[in-house]
């Protein structure tokens, strides 16, 4: 495509600009016109391709992208970890079904057996927290007053979670602790748990860091 362009304009610079006919200009400039539409129509493409494709580390799930933070290195706490997964084009997991639940146990279960072999868990943040209706921010990290938050919400979607007597989803209720403020939800990944490996426990957000997972919902396809 890009030795066609080049050609064109190497034949008008040496034809001179007096002395083209006006027949071979209209052709050349409808021939560019052409190219530059190709070229238009396959970035476009390219570009759409991107976005219904997981960025690089994430695994792909239904309509959605995850990436399991585990190392110790990255580590983080809840603030660090929100921001992380939003600049990767995502928020921190939200787990609202139970087909999307099983999915995590799973990859963890056969992932990260280290934890297994050492006979410890991990907690890992998730975007459920507890807040107002903007979902931004849990209540003990410069978020909504105690007036305002009311409920737990997920960030991603600004809704609260389903919830019944399925372990998948017995999410806490109350966001009270011995004093403290137990604002962020997570998994608690743990070996030993009679209730099938993930647990869902109220936490504080900023007294210590832990692993986190990000999603990165795909567009549907038009």
């Amino acid at each position: 495509m890009g030795w066609r362009l080049l050609i064109f304009i190497i034949l008008l610079d040496i034809m001179g600009g007096s002395c083209r006919p006006n027949s071979f200009r209209e052709m050349v400039s409808r021939q560019i016109n052409e190219l530059k539409a190709e070229v238009n129509d396959i970035n476009s493409a390219l570009k759409n391709h991107r976005r219904r494709s997981c960025p690089a580390a994430y695994i792909r799930y239904k309509r959605s992208c995850f990436r399991f933070v585990m190392d110790e290195k990255h580590k983080a706490y809840w603030a660090s970890a929100d921001q992380y997964c939003l600049s990767e084009g995502g928020h921190l997991v939200t787990v609202d079904s139970k087909r999307k639940y099983k999915f995590i146990k799973k990859y963890l279960l056969k992932n990260f057996k280290a934890y297994f072999s050492s006979g410890g868990g991990a907690l890992l943040y998730t975007g459920l927290i507890y807040t107002d209706r903007d979902a931004k921010l849990p209540i003990d990290l410069s978020g909504p007053t105690a007036e305002d938050a009311d409920a737990f919400r997920w960030t991603a979607t600004g809704r609260e979670p389903e919830r019944n007597r399925s372990s998948w989803n017995n999410f806490p209720r109350n966001n009270q602790g011995p004093g403290v403020f137990l604002s962020c939800v997570m998994l608690e990944f743990d070996p030993k748990s009679s209730a099938g490996v993930i647990l869902w426990r109220a936490h504080t957000c900023s007294s210590e860091k832990h692993s986190f997972i990000c999603e990165v919902r795909l567009p549907h396809r038009p």
